[in-house]
């Protein structure tokens, strides 16, 4: 599989750049009348819901990059809301540089170049570190081996095991390491005290045996002599993590080396190493870690800010489906071990979440939204039956085991170099095509889905070949009609200039799309994808020239929400019903109605729809509910 990174057509952008630069605009004037005034929380409010709707329109032209650092910020702005973030001044300071970034990366997708989200990881990783989240280089994008031979200490000393005199050298060295920390922290005089942590941890190279503790001191050592040099910025994150080496020296004293080395979570070293291969050079130990873990080819081949961005090569891919997919084993084994035991035991599920949820950020590192978004939903799923919050039934396990599999089936096809189904039609199953409750035909595939015969492999590669196709046809749409608008023609002279004869074919691809529909008994996308073909056979070559900016906008909104939705479907999301609600919203501002027939609920009422202004914030996105108390909050403010 390619990720979207490569070769993504982000023409949908175009449409809805000029609204998204204007709520980005919003969001930091929101957070500068914040900072210079923090008693008005209404204004914080404000920014982290214009960050909430930028959000969903990214995900809606599916730029999932910056939709997901969209995604980070808001979570950071509802946090200094709750007021769990404890370095606020940093945190004021970093959702400002993203925000500033958040228009750069997208004027570069915007320009041509592929959409990459780890070259958002540093930024993305403070932000995280800021909110007490994983860090995002703990995915199983950057996997580094971790069992890399330690080379033997300079010096050795030697103490008994049980030896007194050697929990007074610890605690020595530890209080040593918490002087160097204050002194870098304050910048009072942050050369000595990146000088003192680095004697530290070389004389606790000396004193301590066990490979697996000393690989951590080696690392240690290698980061702080890039911040020494001056090669490495020090960023929240990589204060965070030398915070963390010293509550493992905490851990050394109390429980001895032994019980340190079995505590050890790869996952510190993994964001070590990573910051480590950040570095510009550092020094002769930095450049022994780079080559020994190998660590110049697992970093993206260009910076975002050096102009093209690369993406993770084949190898690089089939390294990470092949990690992965272990992480996947692990979470089937945990399941089916819950569901053979009898009585249940929910410890049994205790890990499963952060496995998925740490599967879902590799996804998010590599574009995948489909796939983040389905590894999201299984990991709450499970989370809320392992808290007692849900009382499971077999069909639940059987659904959650399901979305599994299709993950597993997209990542051999990753491995193999082949374009996943998951970015062109989702997971590639349909099994639950239709909405609750929707009527199907004896002969539809809706009524195949309700009698069950959703293992057969062969009715699986139908439900995939027709959503495929589906895809092809709104994906072609969406290109003809943006054509047309670039270059508008009466209905006279259709197939002069650019775009004419594309855009000749639209009609047809609708009724194709239609029909798509229909078979798989959906029928009030049907009748939304009818009021589209309406709208373009009496409005668009009809000869009243081109539509007036808002008319542009709404049709983007409904052809990028139909495609969405299609996906949704796949996917057996379960906010289908309330993306077809934005489409037939975009269809009413249009002037045209899908009916709302059919099996499949009916269209909501008309609603007005404002401008987002400071004071009253619209929400404009469809794909992820803002709920009620978030949306009430900058009016009430």
């Amino acid at each position: 599989m390619m990720p979207r990174n490569e070769g993504m057509d982000h023409s949908a952008l175009n449409w809805v750049k000029k609204e998204l630069d204007e709520t980005i605009r919003q969001a930091r004037l929101a957070l500068e009348a914040f900072v210079e005034n923090t008693s008005d929380a209404s204004q914080l409010q404000f920014c982290a819901t214009y960050l909430h709707q930028a959000r969903g329109t990214l995900q809606m032209v599916e730029v999932d990059g910056a939709a997901l650092l969209a995604e980070e910020l808001e979570g950071l702005g509802r946090a200094l809301l709750d007021e769990t973030v404890e370095r606020r001044g940093e945190a004021y300071e970093v959702l400002m540089r993203g925000i500033l970034q958040l228009p750069d990366y997208l004027d570069h997708v915007q320009a041509g170049h592929p959409d990459v989200p780890i070259v958002l990881l540093p930024l993305l990783n403070d932000v995280r570190a800021l909110r007490g989240e994983p860090l995002l280089s703990e995915s199983a994008l950057f996997n580094p081996d971790l069992t890399v031979p330690v080379p033997p200490p300079r010096e050795r000393e030697a103490f008994a095991r049980d030896s007194g005199e050697l929990h007074r050298l610890l605690c020595r060295l530890r209080h040593d390491l918490q002087l160097g920390l204050l002194g870098w922290y304050r910048g009072s005089d942050p050369e000595d005290g990146l000088d003192r942590i680095l004697a530290v941890i070389e004389h606790l190279d000396q004193v301590t045996q066990l490979e697996p503790v000393r690989r951590l001191w080696w690392v240690s050592a290698g980061l702080v002599e890039a911040l020494r040099a001056g090669a490495l910025d020090a960023s929240v994150s990589v204060k965070l993590l030398l915070g963390q080496v010293d509550r493992r020296i905490k851990r050394l004293i109390d429980d001895g080396e032994a019980g340190l080395a079995a505590e050890l979570s790869p996952d510190l070293l993994r964001n070590l190493l990573y910051y480590v291969a950040r570095a510009a050079d550092g020094g002769e130990r930095v450049r022994a870690l780079k080559d020994a873990f190998e660590l110049e080819r697992l970093l993206p081949r260009e910076a975002f800010a050096g102009g093209g961005i690369m993406g993770p090569g084949i190898d690089s891919l089939r390294a990470v489906s092949e990690a992965v997919k272990e992480d996947l084993t692990a979470v089937k084994d945990s399941l089916d071990l819950y569901v053979r035991s009898a009585p249940r035991d929910p410890e049994d599920l205790a890990r499963v979440p952060e496995i998925l949820r740490r599967v879902a950020d590799t996804f998010g590192m590599l574009a995948l939204g489909s796939l983040r978004r389905i590894a999201q939903e299984q990991a709450d799923r499970v989370q809320a039956i392992a808290e007692g919050d849900v009382d499971p039934g077999d069909e639940e396990f059987t659904e959650i085991a399901e979305a599994i599999l299709l993950v597993e089936a997209s990542l051999d096809q990753m491995a193999s170099g082949a374009e996943a189904p998951d970015e062109d039609v989702g997971d590639g199953a349909g099994e639950e095509a239709g909405a609750p409750g929707a009527e199907a035909g004896a002969g539809s595939a809706q009524s195949h889905v309700n009698q069950g015969r959703v293992s057969d492999p062969e009715f699986r590669l139908l439900m995939l070949a027709m959503a495929r196709e589906a895809a092809e046809d709104i994906a072609r749409v969406k290109a003809a009609v943006l054509a047309y608008l670039q270059a508008p023609r009466t209905d006279a002279d259709a197939d002069a200039g650019p775009g004419g004869e594309a855009f000749a074919e639209v009609p047809r691809l609708l009724a194709e799309l239609k029909g798509s529909f229909q078979i798989l008994d959906l029928s009030r996308a049907a009748g939304s994808v009818q009021a589209l073909a309406d709208y373009v056979s009496t409005r668009l070559t009809g000869g009243e020239g081109t539509p007036e900016t808002t008319d542009q906008e709404a049709l983007a909104e409904v052809i990028a929400g139909i495609e969405y939705y299609l996906e949704a479907v796949v996917e057996r999301r379960r906010d289908r019903e309330a993306i077809l609600d934005r489409v037939e919203d975009g269809l009413r501002r249009l002037g045209v109605s899908s009916g709302g027939g059919g099996g499949e609920a009916g269209p909501m009422p008309a609603t007005e729809v404002d401008s987002p202004t400071p004071e009253e914030p619209a929400d404009v996105q469809s794909t992820t509910d803002l709920q009620p108390a978030e949306a009430a909050a900058p009016a009430a403010a």
